[in-house]
C-alpha cells in the first residue's frame, strides 16, 4: 500500500466509510456491503469499521478462507472403521 493510498483510505474512512472499504479491497463483497449498513445506522460505526479493514485487518483472513474445500477423512489421514 502506497503513502497516498494509506491517505486516501483514511480520509474517505471518515467522510465515505464504504467508499474506503471498497477501494482497499477492490471489489464490492461482504465487507462493503457490512459497511454500507453501518453507514444507514449510524456514522460512527461504519467508520470504526472502514478503519479496521483499511489498516488494522491482517490480509490473511480474507475472502479467499471461504472457497478452500472442507478437509476430508482422505486428507486428514482419520482411520475409517
Amino acid at each position: 500500500m502506497t503513502f497516498t493510498q494509506s491517505v486516501l483510505e483514511l480520509l474517505l474512512s471518515f467522510i465515505l466509510p464504504p467508499l474506503a472499504v471498497f477501494i482497499h479491497v477492490d471489489k464490492c463483497n461482504a465487507q462493503v456491503l457490512i459497511s454500507v449498513c453501518l453507514l444507514f445506522l449510524f456514522w460512527f460505526p461504519a467508520v470504526l469499521h472502514a478503519l479496521w479493514i483499511c489498516f488494522f485487518r491482517d490480509d490473511a483472513y480474507g475472502d479467499h478462507h471461504w472457497s478452500t474445500p472442507m478437509p476430508n477423512a482422505e486428507t486428514c489421514n482419520i482411520r475409517r472403521g
